[in-house]
């Protein structure tokens, strides 16, 4: 027995807004083009991604063009997160048109599928966003899938970013209350000071002098700035680690215990 469908004008015009006068084949022809606009745009979210995947193996070791890549990628595929957002929110207009002003029966279905699959596109595009931003700014990816991730994941991730920006932010901050409050004279080199709890974060590590008598520095991770003056790449590690020199007295080094142990007096 077909269900009788009795359309309250004051719920159609409330919901369906601009797609309110439209009827059932309107509703269905724009729901469904957009729908296909959707995933097309989806797609080109991740071929945006895997060019940007090709960006970190094609340039290792030049870090201004690969930064200058992956801000465009990042841009372009903010493009699509923008043009997704637009399309599913007119989808949903059309939706409680066909729910408030059509009474169609199987609505449940479309708005399952809808959410499922359009909602869940766009997350998905945020989520590459994401991963872009980390391999940009050089930050260690979550143990889990975040480009075209699932809600629970991107959301993670995001989290996750948060609170990374936040603990460096929190040090930055330590430290340089430390430094008002009487720390180690500052010279006119660089200081590099290690922080205990930073092990787990080690950046770096010096595996020779050169000849000169400058220190000689694996990094962990490539570069996403370009090096300073008194700096100079000498090539690559395993893992695309990059090894560089440093000029005699470029750097100064201080340890935990310089900075809590008094210097030791005079033979009495």
């Amino acid at each position: 027995m077909a269900s009788t469908f009795e359309r309250n004008e004051e719920l159609c015009q409330k919901y369906a807004r601009f797609a309110s006068h439209l009827d059932r084949w309107h509703f269905k022809t724009i729901y469904w083009s957009m729908f296909v606009t959707n995933l097309l745009v989806l797609f080109v979210a991740s071929w945006t991604y895997t060019r940007g995947l090709d960006v970190l193996e094609k340039y290792k070791t030049e870090t201004r063009a690969r930064s200058k890549k992956l801000r465009l990628y990042i841009a372009l595929c903010f493009g699509c997160v923008c043009a997704s957002t637009v399309i599913v929110v007119m989808e949903a207009f059309c939706l409680m048109a066909l729910q408030f002003c059509d009474g169609e029966d199987l609505i449940s279905l479309y708005w399952s599928t809808w959410t499922m699959i359009q909602v869940g596109s766009l997350i998905a595009m945020v989520g590459i966003i994401l991963a872009l931003v980390h391999s940009l700014t050089d930050r260690t990816h979550p143990p889990w899938a975040l480009a075209l991730g699932t809600p629970v994941l991107v959301i993670a991730g995001a989290l996750h970013f948060t609170h990374a920006c936040i603990k460096r932010r929190v040090k930055t901050m330590k430290h340089s209350s430390e430094k008002k409050e009487g720390g180690p004279p500052m010279s006119q080199v660089n200081t590099i000071q290690v922080d205990p709890e930073d092990d787990e974060e080690v950046k770096g590590e010096i595996v020779g002098f050169t000849i000169e008598g400058g220190p000689i520095v694996r990094f962990a991770q490539p570069f996403t700035q370009p090096l300073p003056d008194h700096a100079d790449l000498l090539g690559s590690c395993e893992d695309n680690r990059p090894l560089v020199a440093y000029r005699k007295d470029s750097l100064r080094f201080l340890s935990l215990k310089d900075d809590f142990e008094p210097k030791s007096g005079g033979p009495a």
